[in-house]
């Protein structure tokens, strides 16, 4: 004999969600678990044969108030990815509705939990229910869901959006997360897919206390990974792939907010010094913009302004404002030379030939323009 539960939910909430969401959900469920009790490692297996997938918790346990939306465990655990007490019950509602069967043991309390989708007299529409009845499940400890129906396509596709299911070679791994090559764009918490950002290089596997996520678990500020990212960057030491992107004559979000956590002595910083130099030589000067050019240009001899991307200047140009001080200035009452061989032009123009004019006139020019 079963019990019913209503959950009011219309079947058409999250009309996005499927398969590859429903079972994210139950994932990070059984991870968060993972962050209470140590031992209590999420296990996961797929059997072919039967089209059956697997997931089990040997230390968890479900209460039924948790059937209640809002109901949670969760709550204010920065280290919880779900944290709205909605993450199960979604996940019920999607697969089933994908037409993926799901049955949970409740071992503990031997209870078979069934969810299904079907007609309700109270409430004249189809809604969301558990059916909970009492029955031996062969084990008695933790929580095992299995879900039916999983094709082999469908195991690649939860692979591709489950790091947890899959084999990643992260660029590194630090205190933030995993910087991923072979994810350009995708963001994961905690190993599972919320979003892809187009504009980002790299994917990222952050840690869930470091990025908030919305309620849908796909809305991503774009600042808020900027900000995770270009922290995670300078935390991997890679300074070389840290100096080729700041080189890039667009910003690469990835990096945008690198120099808010670089300093003179770090690593990032030495690299793209020694770069700048190397390319440019020992009196190149680095500045930003057309008017910053003009300016050093215009004031300091021995100096060879070089406009660089936005990134690399916030980070070197400290280390190099100090010259400024140093440098030999120009004497501002000295007369340019582009001035001095039109003095010179206008003296002895009236003793050259036609075309030795048009070409004192051009040389003129081109001294106009490098002092500029």
């Amino acid at each position: 004999m079963s019990k019913r539960y209503e959950l009011s939910v219309s079947p058409d909430y999250v009309p996005d969600w499927g398969l590859v969401e429903g079972v994210r959900e139950l994932f990070q469920n059984g991870l968060d678990a993972e962050q209470e009790i140590a031992e209590n490692f999420l296990e996961w297996r797929y059997t072919e044969e039967t089209q059956r997938l697997l997931l089990k918790s040997p230390k968890s346990t479900l209460a039924r108030d948790t059937l209640l939306f809002g109901k949670s465990t969760k709550r204010d655990k920065a280290e919880a990815i779900g944290q709205f007490g909605e993450g199960y019950k979604l996940a019920f509602l999607a697969l089933v509705r994908a037409g993926y069967p799901v049955t949970l043991y409740e071992c503990p309390k031997n209870e078979i939990w069934k969810p299904n989708i079907v007609y309700s007299e109270k409430y004249g529409c189809d809604l969301l229910v558990v059916d909970i009845s009492k029955g031996f499940v062969g084990s008695n400890e933790g929580i095992s869901i299995i879900i039916d129906n999983i094709t082999l396509d469908d195991v690649h596709k939860l692979q591709e959006a489950n790091l947890h299911m899959g084999i990643r070679s992260p660029v590194h791994k630090g205190f933030f997360g995993e910087i991923l090559e072979s994810s350009k764009g995708k963001v994961f918490v905690n190993g599972l897919y919320v979003g892809t950002k187009e504009n980002f290089k790299y994917g990222y596997n952050i840690r869930p206390e470091f990025l908030t996520i919305g309620r849908d678990r796909d809305l991503i500020s774009d600042f808020n990974l900027a900000w995770v990212t270009s922290q995670m960057w300078e935390d991997s030491g890679l300074a070389g792939l840290i100096n080729g992107m700041a080189k890039e004559s667009e910003i690469v979000e990835d990096i945008r907010y690198v120099d808010r956590f670089t300093s003179k002595s770090s690593p990032v910083t030495k690299t793209m010094i020694a770069d700048f130099i190397g390319n440019h030589g020992k009196i190149a000067f680095p500045v930003s913009s057309q008017s910053e050019y003009k300016m050093v240009k215009k004031n300091y001899k021995k100096l060879k302004p070089i406009i660089i991307p936005e990134v690399q200047y916030k980070i070197i140009y400290s280390s190099f404002s100090s010259v400024l001080q140093t440098a030999e200035r120009r004497d501002p009452t000295e007369k340019k030379v582009s001035l001095r061989l039109t003095d010179i032009y206008d003296a002895v123009g009236k003793h050259l030939t036609s075309k030795q004019k048009i070409q004192f006139a051009k040389a003129i020019e081109d001294v106009k323009h490098l002092e500029e």
